[in-house]
């Protein structure tokens, strides 16, 4: 305490203090709730991308929903900043209520989809079909990718994978 305060009776310090208090105003932080289309004018971007050393930017709107520990970029499709902040609500409320797996699904069904899982086979096929690579260095890497296949499913080398007449190779292939 200095010599001021030791002068004064505790009921003036007391006096003072609440004064003093309601002087103070709480500081407004500027922030809007997220139930609130305001504070998603902020949060939406045009994502910005650059191609041969030229920067290009998206016509569309996008926005990055943080929830429950994981974050999503998400294409709000739109080119008007008030509908973007409308959609991102609409999203953000959606993930809030039902889930990122529901949000996903209903926002960006395309991406959500989970294709069937191909065999080693198929998926040879499917870059057959559309490779342009050399088809001797296609097929080199072929053999090492089902050498890898084979290894991690525990099929067995030895002589056997030679004899044309019991299976050989093709019997391998299946096992792979």
């Amino acid at each position: 305490m200095n010599e001021f305060e030791q002068d004064k009776s505790g009921k003036e310090a007391a006096e003072k203090s609440k004064s003093s208090a309601k002087a103070k105003k709480p500081k407004k932080s500027g922030r809007f709730a997220k139930s609130d289309v305001r504070s998603w004018l902020a949060a939406v971007k045009r994502p910005t991308y650059t191609r041969n050393g030229e920067t290009f930017e998206s016509p569309y709107f996008m926005v990055s929903i943080q929830r429950r520990g994981k974050r999503v970029g998400m294409s709000l499709e739109t080119g008007k900043r008030d509908a973007a902040a409308r959609r991102a609500m609409e999203m953000f409320e959606y993930v809030r209520a039902n889930g990122w797996e529901a949000g996903l699904a209903k926002y960006r069904p395309a991406m959500h989809r989970k294709g069937a899982d191909p065999t080693v086979g198929e998926f040879i096929e499917a870059v057959r079909a559309t490779s342009s690579i050399n088809k001797p260095t296609l097929e080199t890497y072929f053999r090492a990718l089902r050498r890898l296949a084979a290894d991690i499913a525990g099929v067995e080398r030895g002589p056997s994978m030679f004899d044309m007449s019991h299976g050989g190779r093709g019997g391998r292939q299946g096992q792979a």
